[in-house]
């Protein structure tokens, strides 16, 4: 009678195993995307910001 729930178990087991890594792997993936998307909004936020900074720079400038 034992034996058949521990074999049971023991094949959930390694399917939880096996999907653990997936899903894992999925969230980090998914994870890295949204890093890269976040960085590069800042990245352009930052360049906007940079090129308002030196065109306003510019117009100082031109207005002196």
């Amino acid at each position: 009678m034992n034996t058949p729930s521990f074999t049971t178990e023991s094949t959930m087991g390694n399917a939880m195993l096996v999907v653990i890594p997936q899903r894992q792997h999925f969230v980090v993936r998914f994870a890295i995307l949204c890093y890269i998307d976040a960085f590069h909004f800042q990245l352009q936020f930052f360049t906007n910001a940079m090129s308002i900074f030196l065109h306003s720079q510019i117009m100082i400038i031109t207005i002196i």
